[in-house]
């Protein structure tokens, strides 16, 4: 039987005895055993424990967790490899991950694409190796080593499931975006706790849906902050004050435009929110700067063929 399913049997049994367990503990726990049982071969994988931010101007729920994923498939195309991050939010509001990723790729270049792809400075970000892997993964590791390691590895996941000031409490299972083998474990441990809230005698072993997804989230369209969960489901403004501001400004750059050009404009900024996970605002602004650019560039390459002639 493989070891997450004896591991599984075992919380099982326990948490009919009364021991208490968290989704955490159970993540922490199965990795250590993950790693020593059915990954013995490290070849040139290495862990890296990830703090990851995003730029201070873009403080959009949606685009870091858009960023996230498609930082943590990149890092899963590899084989055996995987990523875990779990989102956490600053006392001011501002979202950031915090996590695992075990691949063959450097730090330097985990960091590289993160900022590639978010547009974070290195400076906001840290990749480091997690301490005692050397001799503390595979089937031949020292015991000694294998308990740094896992007593480190347990430390980065129950820091990164913290509990989050409580405007922006969020459950577990919302916070994480997994890939690859990380994926595997962290499904396993969060549907045993899921059946052993609904008194399941025995663990759930049906798979989980192999890509969830980002988790979903609301927030507003023109500062990007979280929505309070007091707010009505439709709202797209988490003040009035954000509601005039957003109308001024779509007031503002509709009127830049000719009418025949509006149906262009409109269609630029939807493809920018929803494909970009940009903001409306955002994506409005960005859309008029671009088109701007397009009409700027027409007038100096005609003026250039005039001239020329």
């Amino acid at each position: 039987m493989p070891i997450w399913l004896q591991f599984l049997h075992a919380v099982a049994d326990a948490r009919a005895a009364g021991v208490p367990y968290s989704a955490a503990e159970l993540m922490a726990a199965l990795l250590p055993l993950y790693l020593r049982r059915e990954a013995p071969d490290r070849n040139d994988r290495c862990i890296y424990r990830l703090s990851l931010t995003m730029p201070d101007w873009e403080r959009s729920p949606v685009r870091i967790r858009h960023c996230a994923q498609v930082f943590a498939h990149a890092i899963a195309a590899e084989p055996g490899s995987g990523a875990w991050l779990a989102l956490d939010v600053s006392t001011d509001g501002l979202e950031h991950l915090y996590g695992l990723a075990v691949t063959s790729q450097t730090r330097e270049r985990l960091l590289e694409s993160w900022i590639a792809l978010s547009g974070a400075t290195a400076e906001g970000c840290r990749v480091r190796p997690v301490t005692g892997q050397k001799n503390g993964w595979g089937q031949d590791s020292q015991s000694t080593l294998r308990e740094k390691l896992a007593l480190n590895l347990s430390r980065v996941v129950h820091y990164a499931l913290k509990s989050l000031p409580p405007r922006f409490a969020m459950a577990d299972v919302e916070r994480v975006i997994a890939t690859g083998f990380l994926l595997t474990i962290w499904q396993r441990a969060t549907a045993e706790l899921a059946a052993s809230t609904s008194n399941h005698a025995e663990p759930n072993l049906q798979p989980a849906p192999s890509d969830p997804g980002p988790p979903a989230v609301r927030c507003c369209q023109h500062c990007g902050g979280r929505m309070l969960s007091t707010r009505r489901r439709h709202a797209c403004w988490c003040s009035a004050s954000c509601r005039t501001m957003a109308y001024q400004q779509r007031r503002r750059l509709r009127s830049r435009f000719a009418p025949s050009e509006l149906d262009a404009f409109a269609e630029r900024a939807a493809i920018l929110q929803y494909d970009a996970g940009m903001t409306r605002s955002r994506a409005e602004q960005l859309a008029h700067d671009q088109i701007a650019g397009i009409a700027t560039r027409s007038i100096v390459q005609r003026t250039q063929a005039e001239s020329a002639a």
